[in-house]
């Protein structure tokens, strides 16, 4: 936690306005802690790029229906 709090003051710092800690936790790093524990392989080898444009808004990132 103390590492993503870092890259949040850094984000900061540039002027740019980071997501809450507890939405990094449940949108970034909750999924891929859960398929590390129960290794299960991600649905796609960009999984992680996806999770980031998701919590970042990226309006290029598909969304679940």
């Amino acid at each position: 936690m103390a590492a993503i709090e870092r890259i949040r003051d850094r984000a900061t710092a540039r002027g740019e306005v980071p997501p809450p800690l507890d939405q990094i936790l449940d949108q970034l790093v909750a999924p891929l802690y859960l398929r590390a524990i129960f290794g299960i392989e991600p649905p796609a080898s960009g999984y992680p790029d996806l999770l980031v444009d998701r919590l970042l808004g990226s309006p290029d990132t598909p969304r679940p229906a």
